[in-house]
């Protein structure tokens, strides 16, 4: 026998919504860490030791000292803990995902068709993704990415080994809105990102008609990712 008063949509709607799997996240609920690779004596410094090798020519001309670099990568701007990461980090705009259909079959057959079959999926040349970073006054961008981006060039993108290497891994983090028992946000996906280089630093403009924050967009390449979609890993 049917339900004489089945649920409405809206209560329906509702009900998901209140339920953590189906609630709406938001787009403001995201962490970002950078993790350099050591080098081969198990220095944490093995990428920021490259990059002064490969700027520092003359003290006098490009030196940016390593105490710098570190400051720019350390525990106090990127904490591990709830919902926080490179502090410094704005916004990111993620890869795409996509291939190539062709079209096959015999030119001229009257009114037939051709067949659908699938192409190249998404080069290299496509798979980057976009980090904005906020300016401050040991600047992110000129202190570390900048530099990266010269001694990259100089030195190529062969792989060398992970703990001598000028890649980095960037793991980014989303989380739910909703906190748990442990007053925390769980985790609803992570994106890891191997083999990444800055590739472009955004240009800025300084002026004097008006005062604004400085955000620069940096450009990273990459050679593999993988995504987790796990809502049980902190709940």
């Amino acid at each position: 026998m049917a339900d004489v008063n089945p649920p409405s949509p809206v209560t329906h709607f509702l009900e998901l919504l209140s339920d953590w799997d189906y609630s709406l996240p938001l787009t403001t609920q995201w962490a970002v860490a950078i993790a350099p690779e050591a080098s081969e004596n198990g220095d944490s410094n093995g990428l920021f030791q490259i990059i002064k090798e490969y700027t520092q020519i003359d003290v006098t001309d490009f030196y940016i000292p390593l105490s710098i670099q570190n400051k720019l990568l350390n525990e106090k701007t990127q904490p591990n803990i709830d919902g926080l990461g490179l502090y410094y980090a704005q916004s990111i705009r993620m890869p795409k995902e996509s291939f190539t259909p062709m079209y096959v079959g015999v030119d001229n057959m009257g009114g037939f068709l051709k067949g659908t079959v699938a192409s190249d999926r998404l080069d290299m040349g496509g798979r980057h993704f976009n980090i904005d970073f906020l300016e401050t006054n040991v600047d992110f961008s000129d202190g570390l990415i900048r530099p990266w981006i010269i001694a990259a060039s100089y030195r190529g993108l062969i792989n060398t080994g992970k703990r001598n290497s000028i890649k980095t891994s960037i793991v980014i983090q989303e989380f739910s809105r909703q906190r748990n028992a442990d007053d925390l946000k769980p985790v609803r996906k992570i994106h890891t990102f191997e083999g990444c280089v800055p590739i472009d630093v955004s240009e800025r403009t300084l002026k004097y008609d008006s005062e604004e924050v400085l955000v620069k967009s940096v450009g990273w390449i990459y050679t593999s990712y993988k995504y987790e979609i796990d809502p049980n890993r902190l709940r």
